[in-house]
């Protein structure tokens, strides 16, 4: 009787797993429908924007600094992981004078570093992709009272505390992702938690959602926010909102996670979360506030281009600066001043 309860149990341990298995597919795959994520190649989306410079204030009890990043554009190719980011930014000379516009951008690519690469994976659209495409388990948590479906997708590979690397992804019951969690090593906060908050979607076309407002936390406080005004599925015009211009610095500070020394090289087609996620990864230390925590050197790149189809203005109440939608010869633009 003793060795057939052994095999009763697990028989059972081994069907657990593989409905467990079943449920975080359906689970993704609800959840990639109701977002417009089948069949999305690439994605771009717009709005007004701040950066934050983590580890940049004299007390860490208080939020780090943010600065305008005005005309955002971010654009995404999941099947080349890659991404770049456009913004301008008044920003003050360190002689001082009057505050002038200046551009900014963040370029990432498939051989970027996974500290990078996490900046595609921690969005709505690149998380499911990713979760689709590996290892992942599910299940049900209630948090501040609304019930979630939590999907994590964790590797092999641990960082230099032990702890292995994890993405997980928080779906409410529209099957839209909420919120969006990692862990990277900080040479201040130790296993530092990123998190990514995504609300207020709203229908863009062929099916496509998108969140009005994200919030990217790390070290407690904001690094990254922005107002989406609007986003576009598969968009023809990819590989010219993806080019960096000639000798123009990358990989840097969108949401004050680039690293600024920007890398380049053709494009991999493996899967970085799995790529990264696997084989050991090394840490990429460097000093707070610079870097993936702060987007202050950053700067290059010419003005992006705003889409004709701008509905909504934005306002920057940070320092005074007022964002709006203005339209100069037949063209519809985020003006600051």
């Amino acid at each position: 009787m003793r060795k057939a309860w052994v095999v009763v149990l697990a028989l059972a341990a081994v069907s657990s797993q593989t409905v467990a298995g079943q449920d975080a597919k359906t689970v993704i795959g609800n959840a990639s429908k109701a977002m417009g994520v089948e069949g999305l190649n690439s994605i771009y989306y717009y709005g007004v924007a701040q950066n934050g410079n983590l580890g940049q204030n004299n007390n860490s009890n208080q939020p780090w600094p943010m600065a305008g990043a005005n005309d955002y554009v971010r654009a995404i190719d999941f099947t080349q992981h890659a991404s770049r980011a456009t913004w301008m930014n008044y920003a003050v000379p360190v002689t001082g004078g009057v505050a002038t516009l200046t551009p900014g951008q963040q370029n990432i690519n498939a051989q970027s570093p996974w500290a990078q690469q996490v900046e595609i994976y921690i969005t709505p659209w690149g998380f499911l992709k990713g979760a689709a495409g590996n290892n992942a388990t599910v299940k049900a948590q209630t948090v501040g009272g609304k019930r979630y479906q939590v999907v994590s997708v964790t590797g092999t590979a641990k960082s230099p505390s032990g702890q292995p690397y994890k993405v997980v992804g928080y779906i409410n019951s529209q099957n839209l992702v909420e919120k969006v969690q990692t862990w990277l090593e900080n040479p201040i906060f130790g296993d530092m938690l990123v998190e990514a908050e995504y609300t207020h979607y709203r229908d863009g076309a062929n099916g496509l959602k998108f969140p009005e407002q994200m919030v990217q936390k790390r070290g407690g406080w904001p690094t990254f926010t922005a107002y989406i005004l609007g986003a576009h599925a598969n968009p023809a015009n990819l590989q010219q909102l993806l080019a960096a211009p000639p000798g123009g610095r990358g990989g840097g500070g969108a949401r004050a996670g680039g690293d600024c020394r920007g890398q380049t090289g053709d494009s991999e087609q493996t899967d970085p979360l799995r790529r990264h996620l696997a084989p050991p990864l090394r840490s990429h230390q460097r000093p707070a506030g610079r870097g993936r925590g702060g987007h202050h050197d950053c700067h290059a790149g010419g003005q992006p281009r705003i889409p004709d189809d701008y509905a909504l203005g934005a306002a920057n109440t940070r320092a005074g600066l007022h964002v709006e939608v203005r339209e100069e010869a037949g063209d519809r633009r985020l003006q600051g001043r």
